[in-house]
């Protein structure tokens, strides 16, 4: 930026000496008018680089912007991963527990149907118990009859 000044300082005052070296007579309105042209052509010149550096100025603060933002965004992503690692662990621990007692109730189960199984086979022994009972009775009976 300081070199486009410095050149176009150096032009301005190479084509003074050339226009002095070849003894053209500059009126004073001309050199007047190229001094407040060379002038204006500064003017916007530095105009035009002090807009460049304010735009580089707002392109590095949004950037800088965004890079807070990204930093909070990975912040936001980081503390949601761990929450989500979190629930991930809990789910475990619940379907663990839920297996559990899935197996208790299984076992119950298994309990109960024993318990019913040896009711069953008592009542069985006892039918056939009083079964046989019966029959020596009526045996005894039979053998009484034939005695008397």
């Amino acid at each position: 930026m300081k070199f486009r000044i410095i050149i176009v300082l150096f032009v301005a005052a190479c084509l003074g000496v050339n226009s002095a070296a070849i003894g053209q007579t500059l009126s004073r309105e001309d050199s007047l008018r190229r001094v407040l042209n060379s002038q204006d052509s500064l003017r916007t010149v530095s105009q035009q680089n002090s807009d460049r550096l304010r735009d580089s100025r707002d392109y590095s603060n949004a950037t800088k912007a965004q890079a807070k933002d990204a930093k909070r965004y990975s912040n936001d992503a980081s503390a949601i991963s761990k929450q989500a690692k979190k629930d991930a662990k809990a789910a475990r621990q619940r379907e663990k527990a839920a297996r559990k007692e899935e197996k208790l109730a299984k076992q119950r189960e298994k309990a109960i149907k024993r318990e019913a199984r040896a009711a069953k086979k008592s009542e069985r022994a006892e039918k056939k118990a009083e079964k046989a009972r019966k029959k020596a009775e009526k045996q005894s009976r039979r053998t009484e009859r034939k005695l008397n």
